[in-house]
């Protein structure tokens, strides 16, 4: 990966839809040649995909919060914690933290009443403790 290639992962991350030809032009380089950089990429795993972005308020998702939980789950109860992490639409990010709590949802949701319902159910979970 050379200095173009950075540049050029600059360009596409800020707008995804961009065409190679306008890259190329921000460059000075072909547009064939700004693709099979973007296919090399892609080839080699540096591009992994590309993402929407979505307007909360267009989907009535206005809500951003942070949770902190604490997963004292080990073996299969461990599995079953990732897996309702990755099953539940609402939770964007799960990082793992240091200090008191194990874990930082990052949840979009309509609501305080629908957080709220969403915190009781993991609170519910005999494993997890909210906070």
């Amino acid at each position: 990966m050379d200095s173009l290639d950075l540049e050029i992962l600059c360009l596409i991350q800020n707008d995804a839809r961009i065409a190679n030809a306008a890259v190329a032009a921000k460059l000075g380089l072909t547009a064939s040649a700004v693709h099979a950089r973007i296919k090399h990429l892609r080839r080699e795993g540096t591009i992994r995909g590309y993402l929407t972005s979505i307007n909360p308020g267009a989907v009535k998702q206005t809500l951003l919060a942070f949770i902190r939980i604490t997963n004292n789950s080990s073996g299969k109860d461990e599995i079953a914690f990732e897996d309702f992490i990755r099953a539940e639409p609402g939770i964007l990010e799960c990082h793992i933290v240091s200090g008191e709590d194990t874990h930082m949802l990052k949840i979009r949701t309509d609501a305080p009443a629908s957080l709220g319902t969403f915190s009781q159910g993991c609170a519910s979970t005999p494993v997890l403790r909210v906070r």
